[in-house]
């Protein structure tokens, strides 16, 4: 069928379509498989002739590796809807010569890198990734997004996990020091403590302490020494004594809200 330029299969029962079918149709430019049961597909087998490509509402959970790049195509923009798939993960990079809108919507990722990587100057053409609806958790992992904002144009994301306070917020309300790892190192870490910091790497120390709710009765003397934010709400201190100033040097905010405190120390903070 060399002529047919639109198919429409939304709402059957396709698991599976045979990479060579495709040479069936070479003028293919709009097909729409949502709705189906398509675990896997190979999109390095679609034809370049496509520019929509509409296969939400499957149960993909995973896509294999596209690395293409399809060159000499005319210029107009490639749309891969792959909303609502059970995506955990985006293991590929694209790697393309055309405009590309990818929708991601209402999936189950939690992360992801910079995959929107073009082989030409990359403010030439308007590529997109629409990651809306997802779980996406906010921490160091998604870091450079927030530190890139020309980057934010291309991706669009509107809410993320704050792994600070625990709770979902607008990814724009975040701000850059909440994005942050958790470090479970007990050398640098107490164990009534949650230590968070800008990288995942062991010799990038935590920034961010939090020793919230322990029933601690005195300051933890195992503080990492890059710390610039220590939280302990919550806790029973009730004489202020803070052994460790001179220590943490690049403290900055402290945090000791409900914690009975009813007498400060004539030494505490002192030098």
């Amino acid at each position: 069928m060399p002529s047919v330029w639109l198919v429409d299969l939304i709402y059957n029962e396709i698991s599976y379509i045979h990479p060579d079918w495709w040479t069936n149709v070479p003028k293919l430019g709009i097909i729409y498989l949502r709705h189906n049961f398509i675990k896997s597909i190979n999109l390095n087998s679609i034809p370049k002739s496509i520019s929509q490509f509409d296969i939400a509402v499957n149960h993909l959970h995973h896509i294999p590796s596209l690395d293409a790049v399809h060159k000499h195509i005319p210029l107009r923009r490639r749309t891969f809807d792959m909303s609502r798939c059970n995506l955990t993960d985006i293991p590929f990079s694209f790697r393309v010569d055309t405009p590309l809108a990818l929708i991601l919507d209402y999936n189950d990722i939690h992360e992801f890198s910079d995959f929107l990587a073009t082989s030409i100057e990359p403010n030439t053409y308007m590529n997109q990734a629409s990651l809306r609806s997802n779980p996406l958790i906010c921490s160091c992992k998604l870091r450079w997004l927030k530190l890139q904002h020309e980057l934010q144009k291309w991706y669009i994301v509107d809410t993320c996990e704050d792994v600070v306070h625990g709770r979902v917020q607008r990814f724009h309300d975040i701000p850059l020091s909440y994005f942050l790892c958790i470090h479970n190192d007990s050398r640098i870490c107490d164990a009534h403590c949650t230590c968070l910091g800008p990288s995942e790497a062991d010799d990038i120390l935590p920034t961010y302490v939090m020793c919230i709710s322990q029933g601690l009765t005195e300051v933890p003397q195992l503080i990492s020494l890059s710390a610039i934010t220590l939280d302990m709400q919550d806790n029973v201190f009730h004489v202020l004594t803070f052994p460790l100033t001179g220590k943490v040097r690049l403290l900055k905010f402290l945090y000791l809200r409900k914690c009975q405190i009813n007498e400060i120390s004539p030494s505490a903070f002192h030098e």
